[in-house]
């Protein structure tokens, strides 16, 4: 539950053409202080270890666009990887009846299980050692509520019964990540 604070606010008039929160504002250089509700604790509803690494599969390219875009390190391992890795195994997976910012939030459920110990081809390492390793995790981590899979951008990858398609790793590749 937010808390009531005393917040110093400037008074905005209607600019444009809208309504409610969507009408454009002009500021007027009047402040005041008001009382208002401040919501800045939050508990999550879900906790997970950072693992010291993910690995994306080559097939999802726009995956590994979108942490790139976001300034995220994503290495390219053209030769596969071996290490031991976790899958999600998904237990139930929903969708936002109403339409959010355009997107149906989705949500997955589930639990990170062994994975398999190797794979061949090209796959994409994203350590989580980097400067921005948590927005990574907080991206690829499925049961997040603001990643990869509330934005819809692996929807007809996930089903109940199936493996979330990135693993993750406890410690990172050696040697390059051959």
């Amino acid at each position: 539950a937010p808390r009531t604070e005393r917040v110093i606010a400037e008074i905005t008039l209607a600019d444009a053409d809208g309504s409610h929160g969507f009408a454009r504002r002009r500021r007027t250089g009047e402040f005041r202080t008001i009382r208002m509700p401040v919501w800045d604790r939050f508990e999550s509803r879900r906790n997970e270890a950072l693992p010291a690494a993910y690995l994306v599969p080559d097939t999802l390219q726009t995956i590994v666009a979108l942490l790139r875009r976001q300034g995220v390190v994503v290495t390219r391992l053209p030769s596969g990887w071996t290490a031991p890795s976790e899958a999600f195994q998904i237990s139930t997976f929903s969708k936002a009846e109403r339409a959010f910012e355009g997107h149906q939030i989705a949500q997955v459920n589930g639990a990170w299980e062994v994975g398999p110990d190797s794979a061949s081809g090209v796959w994409w390492y994203v350590t989580t050692s980097q400067p921005l390793g948590i927005l990574a995790a907080y991206l690829l981590e499925p049961a997040g509520e603001d990643g990869v899979v509330a934005w819809n951008f692996l929807d007809d990858r996930l089903a109940v019964g199936s493996a979330y398609p990135i693993l993750r790793l406890r410690a990172p590749l050696g040697g390059g990540g051959r």
